[in-house]
């Protein structure tokens, strides 16, 4: 049985997975409640993922980003009349790393790495 990308190119040889793959990571959180109008989060995660192709060399994945880090904090007020109504103000920020398939983009394109053959 053919493979889809062997339906989409001619290949002479079949493909064979010899890769292997490692991903190692920390996820920390620190949270509060909404007590007294008031709540946050914060998250972060220190990731490593790679992978060894066939050609033995280690590689970033392509969504290896090393670390992301979340924040997220809001206050509320009740108003109106009976106190029914809830203004807040939250604020989220959001901090990565840069992403992978820009160190990839150095490469030349993968059409170009492909044997061609008429």
């Amino acid at each position: 049985m053919a493979s889809k990308y062997s339906e989409l190119f001619y290949v002479e040889d079949p493909l064979v997975n010899k890769a292997k793959g490692h991903n190692l990571g920390v996820d920390i959180t620190l949270e509060k409640y909404l007590t007294k109008e008031f709540y946050y989060m914060f998250t972060s995660s220190f990731f490593n993922s790679r992978y060894c192709g066939g050609d033995g060399v280690w590689h970033n994945t392509r969504y290896n980003r090393n670390f992301i880090i979340n924040g997220l904090i809001g206050k509320e007020w009740m108003m109106g009349r009976n106190k029914q109504n809830v203004l807040s103000i939250n604020l989220k920020l959001t901090l990565q790393g840069v992403n992978a398939i820009r160190q990839l983009m150095k490469q030349p394109p993968w059409h170009t790495r492909i044997k061609k053959t008429i």
